[in-house]
């Protein structure tokens, strides 16, 4: 049921559309349908019905099934959001938006395809030594792309299993042990 539009408001613009006007001169309706098939009198998907995506992507024929504006799903969202129907290019990124870079040879933290975290090279370049797996390298200023050293703080998430002061001792000793050999006093001497 059409919607009668107030006193002195305007009407869509199409087919004795008697709906008020959104944009643009249509109604909600109208609108919608002009931009989803770019004709704003189409009613539906009838007109693709059975007809295929032409678009080409490395030599083939997409082939999927119309949509929008004569592209599938996928071209046709590609061409709203940026312009075009081409792939996006694909960044060089972690899943966490950390930088990947080519780890040297036989560098132990590397991962299986051969890449380290770059904050993580920077951080093992600097001790000396590759990270332990109980290490983390934390950015202080929150960037993650800020990979300069004076922007790297190394973190241990090691904690002792009980609550314990045995517990806390011995861990207390692990930790100098490892990261400050030199403050443990000899008792034996």
């Amino acid at each position: 049921m059409a919607e009668k539009p107030r006193k002195g408001r305007r009407v869509c613009t199409l087919d004795e559309c008697q709906k008020p006007v959104h944009t643009r001169g249509l109604c909600n309706t109208h609108l919608r349908r002009l931009e989803k098939y770019g004709d704003a009198r189409i009613v539906g998907q009838k007109r693709y019905k059975g007809a295929v995506c032409e678009v080409v992507e490395n030599d083939e024929l997409c082939g999927k099934p119309k949509e929008a504006w004569e592209l599938c799903n996928t071209h046709y969202n590609r061409l709203k959001r940026h312009g075009n129907t081409d792939p996006l290019p694909k960044k060089e990124r972690s899943p966490k938006n950390y930088i990947p870079v080519a780890a040297p040879e036989g560098h132990p933290n590397a991962n299986g395809d051969g890449k380290i975290l770059e904050h993580r090279l920077v951080m093992s370049q600097h001790l000396g030594r590759a990270l332990y797996p109980n290490e983390n390298v934390h950015h202080i200023n929150g960037d993650r792309h800020d990979n300069r050293l004076e922007n790297l703080e190394l973190w241990n998430t090691y904690q002792p299993p009980g609550q314990r002061i045995a517990d806390k001792v011995n861990w207390a000793v692990e930790i100098l042990t490892l990261y400050a050999p030199e403050k443990i006093r000899n008792t034996n001497e």
